[in-house]
């Protein structure tokens, strides 16, 4: 008998809200600047929540103003808005990292 299907993740997720800023460039020379928020993370990447909406693939850097902390990361999932008509998306970091969402939420 068949298993049933179970996901497998490269590491765990952890449901927690962390607001951050990102920037991208959808087209130069114009670049974008929005605050978000984390939904879930994991060390590989998270689901975040922002107001704009933005193309799969399209390169992000996500930081905290006034630190040097940041990581890139590559939009590779589009779930809809939620209920306040924020755009959920999926992130993958290209540098995959648990203690870099820590560090933002500090």
């Amino acid at each position: 008998m068949a298993e049933p299907y179970a996901e497998k993740r490269r590491s765990p997720r952890i449901m927690w809200r962390i607001p951050f800023v990102v920037t991208w460039t959808p087209q130069a020379p114009v670049t974008v600047r929005e605050q978000g928020e984390t939904e879930v993370v994991n060390a590989h990447g998270a689901l975040i929540k922002l107001s704009t909406p933005v193309r799969l693939g399209r390169k992000l850097k996500i930081l905290r103003p006034g630190s040097p902390l940041m990581q890139i990361a590559r939009v590779v999932s589009n779930l809809g808005e939620d209920e306040a008509g924020k755009i959920r998306m999926g992130v993958e970091l290209d540098h995959p990292n648990s203690d870099f969402w820590v560090e933002l939420a500090r």
